[in-house]
């Protein structure tokens, strides 16, 4: 005689579909904080690729000085990100200037074109994180002479000794911090963000 099947009880089943849905909502919270975790992560890579750009850049600079035996600029630019509209826009463009073009010629000549940092990456506008924001100067026209936007930037001058045009400060050191756009006005600094420190002497550039 074979056993009657069995048969489960509507509580049971609704017992089953509460189960589901908890496992559902289990999954998706999961999920979320897997995303959010790996867009940190992407973020603060495109941090640490800038700060490693910009000190490249510097080097270069240095180095073309030396070569060329003409001072040359690294400037970052204050620019909006593309078509977003900021009332105060951030340090997130940088290339390359030479000073002292051939006599006759313009003062200031283009050796890099113009460069955005990764992603949503800016310079920190907050002096104690960037002490080179105190050399912001204005820019009439823009870079590279794109559509109607004014800017200003700040730089680094290397000379042909190697050494820049800062001024050597006891206990203060020139620095450039990367930080995300929303963070470029925070006072506070974000555990992700990178600072390049200048020597003003020696024109070395390290990363931390």
């Amino acid at each position: 005689m074979s056993s009657p099947k069995s048969i489960r009880s509507p509580w049971n089943q609704a017992h089953s579909l509460v189960e589901i849905l908890v496992v559902v909502a289990a999954l998706a919270l999961i999920l979320s904080i897997a995303g959010n975790g790996l867009t940190n992560s992407w973020r603060s890579q495109q941090i640490a690729g800038s700060a490693a750009a910009v000190a490249q850049a510097c080097k270069m600079a240095q180095a073309y000085a030396i070569k060329q035996n003409v001072p040359v600029q690294m400037r970052i630019y204050k620019v909006r990100a593309g078509e977003v509209v900021e009332p105060d826009p951030h340090f997130r463009a940088f290339h390359l200037v030479g000073v002292g073009a051939k006599p006759g010629g313009d003062r200031y000549f283009q050796i890099t074109e113009l460069q955005q940092m990764e992603g949503t990456t800016v310079v920190s506008s907050q002096p104690q994180f960037s002490t080179l924001v105190a050399s912001e100067n204005p820019l009439g026209d823009s870079p590279g002479g794109s559509g109607g936007q004014s800017f200003s930037y700040l730089f680094v001058e290397f000379r042909p000794n190697g050494s820049t045009n800062l001024e050597v400060q006891e206990g203060r050191p020139w620095t450039l911090t990367f930080v995300n756009d929303y963070d470029g006005n925070s006072p506070r600094l974000p555990k992700d963000a990178r600072t390049l420190v200048i020597g003003a002497e020696t024109g070395t550039v390290k990363v931390y």
